[in-house]
């Protein structure tokens, strides 16, 4: 069940002793000696030039799609364990997962953290389409890599990438080889009602010398392991991923080179993966803030008794054209990609409107909640950049997006036997909300690096952004008097700007430091009287110094950052004097501060040891009135203080081009808040407990033929997250918690081939 405190502190230990690796860009790939002891180099584009990854000026992780597959990784939740201060908050399915960096916590309503899908901003700007719940979680196949740039990235990708960036790189065609690859997963999870299976598939086709597609197809079915007693289903969240992807790329000269994508991605989860917990609440102990929750398992470890299924489905249609032409003093790349993302939720409200059918004069009865949303977004993006190997170097840039979303909300309020109730009231829906929102937004952008010496060399760049949203509120249902239909308009300017240093102190090792600032745009309010019709953006500024460094023949690497941010003008929602309606506003201030350490060793040929260990301490310095009484001095939601990931990893030759590998992870996640703390009493938050993940992975391959073995939560852990607490109707005391529980012990193999 709950891990005990030596485990924590023994891992902790572990983390600090091997620091954390460059997440896995540090370890072998499968096709690497296994008497190799001098760690391979990744290059990323995280700053939107090709670099090697130790000579970035700022945090950055990677991922390889290899090391996802010999992992078992699949979804976002997976990758904390390799990232520094990567915290993923599980809504309950694929797709409903919330990211937060360096301690920028999902308060307020628009993004915080911004996602890639190659040269692609994904998800909505605005604070009405829940980009910040609804993150972009794909399944690793045909990926190149994943990568991650902590802090904020203002000024080459602007809006809500105060946290930082996650960007998704895609496997390219290859000109003038033909390849494919085939490959299928088995795995198996404790209480699950079946096996979760997968299949996937990529073929490259080189047409002629200077064109060459690519096409893939991936599958997967994942069995569910919570059941619903109420309703008597057993494994009532499972859930489907599938999705295909056509990619072309065309080089008619060597200075010309064409990139096409069309891609589809669909998510379809059957019930969210709840756990319903009995829970009594007592008074907070001598010297505490809080009361005690003590829990218990009515409906069992894995149970919940909701009285609807909670289904969630997701599409992702992407379609994208890249043109790099390099024409001698400068390259130029245009990139133009326009997506359409549907997103449909279900949730079980009746703790919060079944009681209202005493209005009708019979018992409390059942509610739920359909929310559907739907987002068309182009994007526009042309920079012309100088070659690398001179003194000066720079980079300038023109942006443009057009986002037209809408949110639809329908609550409906049923008898207890599920029937509709004869009443003006309730018929035909209770509740009735639209958000229809467009978006426009237009930004410049440039950056310059001089080097005054081989040794050191500093870089500015700026980033000025003009944006303008319309934006209707419709609504209609109990208690209003009609429909209301209130439009709302705002337009800002938002300048952002970034100076960092860099000095080698030899070809290995960097220190650098690093001034970046970064917004979320505001946008149009809920039009109330009295109450200002826009919100401005909110902002930050951010102080980074980090050390990189590589030693030992290149068999060891170490990186190492302190930072402190300051976050004005915090976007929250904010309830007018009556109480009876909320609004946003510009209403707090926020410091996050925190120390990222990570690195890897390979001391003996094929023996890889890594890990990494993030310290964050954010908090809430100023409220304005009327904002929600957050406790000033609490950690802000969602924010581990402490977060820690080891690993280590043996490869030796089998003989016959055959090789074998073993390798164990462990993570560990600190106690944090789900929501923000309102005062020292109970007011409807919960706090995640600390808990310890080990998972196990081995494997041979030879080139072409890879089968690999994995088991994640090897001990079974026990610890529910993002607890939300029911109160009784009559006595007003807490009585449940529905919560998601860590995803039980999970074992699979599987095998591919590659032609």
């Amino acid at each position: 069940m709950i891990r005990s405190k030596f485990r924590a502190v023994a891992l902790a230990g572990v983390a600090l002793g091997a620091f954390g690796a460059p997440a896995f860009a540090a370890e072998s790939g499968a096709g690497n000696p296994a008497d190799d002891t001098t760690l391979e180099e990744v290059v990323v584009t995280a700053e939107k030039r090709v670099e090697n990854l130790t000579k970035v000026a700022a945090s950055v992780s990677a991922i390889t799609s290899e090391k996802m597959e010999e992992a078992g990784l699949s979804r976002l939740t997976d990758y904390a364990a390799y990232i520094p201060g990567f915290n993923v908050n599980d809504g309950g399915s694929p797709g409903q997962v919330t990211v937060t960096l360096r301690g920028i916590a999902a308060v307020g309503p628009g993004s915080l953290v911004g996602f890639y899908l190659g040269d692609a901003p994904m998800g909505s700007s605005t604070n009405y389409a829940r980009s910040t719940t609804f993150s972009l979680d794909l399944m690793p196949y045909d990926l190149e890599r994943l990568e991650v740039l902590r802090g904020p990235q203002g000024t080459l990708y602007g809006s809500g990438a105060m946290g930082g960036i996650v960007k998704y790189v895609l496997k390219a065609p290859k000109i003038g080889a033909f390849s494919a690859e085939a490959g299928g997963e088995l795995s198996y999870t404790e209480n699950a009602n079946g096996l979760s299976k997968g299949l996937r598939a990529a073929v490259n086709v080189p047409v002629s010398d200077t064109f060459a597609f690519r096409v893939s197809a991936y599958d997967y079915e994942g069995a569910g392991y919570t059941d619903n007693t109420l309703l008597k289903i057993r494994g009532t969240d499972a859930n489907r991923r599938y999705g295909g992807r056509i990619a072309a790329q065309w080089r008619p000269t060597d200075d010309l080179e064409v990139d096409l994508n069309a891609f589809f991605v669909r998510i379809d989860s059957e019930d969210n993966a709840f756990a319903s917990l009995g829970v009594k609440q007592t008074a907070a102990a001598p010297g505490a803030l809080h009361p005690t929750l003590t829990k218990s398992f009515p409906f069992g470890e894995l149970g919940q008794n909701l009285p609807f299924r909670e289904p969630f489905q997701k599409s992702i249609d992407y379609y994208s054209a890249t043109v790099k032409w390099d024409p001698g003093p400068v390259q130029v790349i245009s990139s133009t990609t326009w997506s359409r993302t549907k997103t449909h939720q279900v949730r079980d409200m009746s703790a919060t409107y079944g009681a209202y059918t005493l209005l009708a004069g019979i018992p409390p009865g059942v509610s739920k909640l359909d929310l559907s949303m739907a987002l068309d977004k182009f994007s526009q993006e042309i920079r012309v950049v100088s070659p690398s190997a001179g003194r000066f170097e720079w980079m300038a840039g023109a942006f443009y997006t057009h986002e037209d979303s809408s949110n639809v909300q329908e609550v409906t309020v049923l008898d207890s036997a599920y029937r509709p109730i004869n009443s003006p009231i309730f018929s035909p829906l209770f509740l009735y909300g639209a958000l229809p929102t467009k978006y426009r937004e237009f930004a410049v952008f440039g950056n310059a690096t001089y080097k005054f010496s081989e040794t050191f060399d500093i870089t500015a760049g700026a980033r000025f952004a003009h944006n303008d949203q319309d934006f209707r509120q419709i609504s209609y249902g109990y208690p209003l008097n009609g429909a209301v239909d209130s439009p709302g308009k705002s337009k800002e300017d938002v300048k952002t700007w970034m100076v960092n240093a860099r000095y080698h102190f030899d070809r290995n090792s960097m220190f650098y430091a690093r001034v970046a600032t970064g917004y979320r745009p505001g946008g149009p309010n809920n039009v109330l009287p009295g109450v200002e019709p826009t919100v401005n953006a909110d902002t930050l500024i951010s102080y980074e110094a980090g050390l990189k460094s590589s030693f030992w023949s290149g068999r060891a690497a170490v990186n190492a950052t302190l930072y402190y941010i300051d976050w004005s003008g915090i976007q929250l929602s904010v309830n007018n004097a009556s109480n009876t309606a909320s609004y946003l506003a510009n209403a707090g201030d926020a410091f996050s501060k925190g120390v990222e350490l990570e690195g890897v060793v390979r001391p003996i040929p094929g023996l890889t040891v890594g890990g990494n260990v993030a310290y964050n301490k954010a908090e809430l310095t100023r409220l304005a009135r009327g904002a929600p009484a957050f406790l000033l001095g609490e950690q802000l939601p969602g924010v581990p203080t402490y977060r820690a990931g080891a690993y280590v990893e043996y490869a030796w030759d089998l003989g016959d081009d055959w090789r074998a590998t073993v390798g164990a992870t462990a993570t560990y996640s600190g106690e944090r808040w789900t929501a923000a703390p309102t005062r020292t009493g109970y007011n409807n938050e919960t706090k995640d407990e600390a808990y310890t993940l080990v998972d196990l992975r081995g494997g041979f391959s030879n080139g072409r033929y890879s089968f690999n073995i994995f088991a994640r939560n090897v001990t079974d852990e026990r610890v529910y997250l993002n607890g939300v607490l029911l109160t009784d109707r009559v006595t007003r005391q807490v009585f449940q918690m529905n919560a998601t529980p860590l995803t039980p012990r999970t074992v699979g193999v599987s095998a591919s081939v590659k032609f």
